[in-house]
């Protein structure tokens, strides 16, 4: 649906009532989701009232997704890629991933991938970043 504008005041526009689609709202997820991960920024940011005012004035319609649900579309995003991830002799392997920060507002995030080669026992990688 397109915006319809009114002037209410000398100077003042005023966007008319619409309905932000689900296909609309799946994007602007995605887009906050790349947000935080490009930035690495904590998760806790659509928690943070001035982020939700800052968007709120953009869009009052877009419902911001809690922390839970950007877990659980990194967590998605993880085992979608894992799957792409080839590694020869490799039988078995499973993927962790934490996202913290630091007393000084440091954003990490750790990588764990305990894998299994065939015919030897397990080894863990892992990385902070």
């Amino acid at each position: 649906m397109h915006h319809r504008l009114s002037f209410n005041l000398p100077g003042t526009l005023v966007f008319g009532s619409y309905k932000f689609s689900e296909a609309r709202q799946e994007k602007a997820n995605t887009l906050l989701t790349r947000f935080i991960v490009s930035n690495m920024l904590p998760l806790s940011l659509v928690d943070n009232e001035a982020f939700v005012e800052f968007v709120n004035f953009l869009d009052r319609e877009y419902r911001i997704p809690c922390r839970q649900t950007l877990t659980a579309r990194l967590d998605g995003i993880k085992m979608e890629r894992a799957k792409t991830l080839k590694m020869p002799g490799v039988s078995l392997m499973d993927g962790t991933t934490d996202i913290w920060t630091s007393y000084n507002y440091e954003p990490y995030v750790s990588f764990t991938l305990p894998v299994r080669r065939t015919g030897s026992s397990s080894e863990e990688l892992s990385a902070i970043l």
